[in-house]
C-alpha cells in the first residue's frame, strides 16, 4: 500500500514530530542553555535590584548624617545668634530707658 510517511521534520510544522534521537539531545540541549541563560539573568537582575538597595540605604543614611550634623552645628550658631540679639536688644531697651530717665527734669 503506497502510504505516506506521517512523521513530520520539526522544521516543517509546528505540530513536532521528532524523528531522530539527536533532534531530541539537541532540543534538550538548547532547553537547558535557555534555561541557564534565564537563571543569569534573574541572577543579574537581582544583583542590581540589591546593589542598588544597598546604595540608596547608603546614601540616605550618610544624609541622615550629615543632616544631624548641619542641624546640630546651625541649631548651635542660631541660639548663639539669638542670645546676642536677646542681650543687645535688652541693653539697647536699657540704654533708651536710661536715656529716658535721666531726660527728666528733676
Amino acid at each position: 500500500m503506497g502510504g505516506t510517511d506521517r512523521r513530520k521534520d520539526s522544521r516543517e510544522s509546528d505540530n513536532v514530530c521528532i524523528t531522530d534521537v539527536s533532534d531530541i539531545k539537541s532540543d534538550l540541549l538548547f532547553c537547558k542553555e535557555l534555561d541557564n541563560m534565564a537563571y543569569a539573568s534573574i541572577g543579574v537582575v537581582v544583583v542590581a535590584v540589591a546593589v542598588a538597595v544597598a546604595v540608596a540605604v547608603a546614601v540616605a543614611v550618610v544624609a541622615v548624617d550629615v543632616a544631624v550634623v548641619i542641624r546640630t552645628v546651625y541649631f548651635q550658631d542660631i541660639l548663639v545668634l539669638m542670645q546676642h540679639a536677646i542681650i543687645n536688644s535688652v541693653r539697647e531697651f536699657s540704654g533708651f530707658l536710661v536715656d529716658i530717665v535721666v531726660s527728666i527734669p528733676s
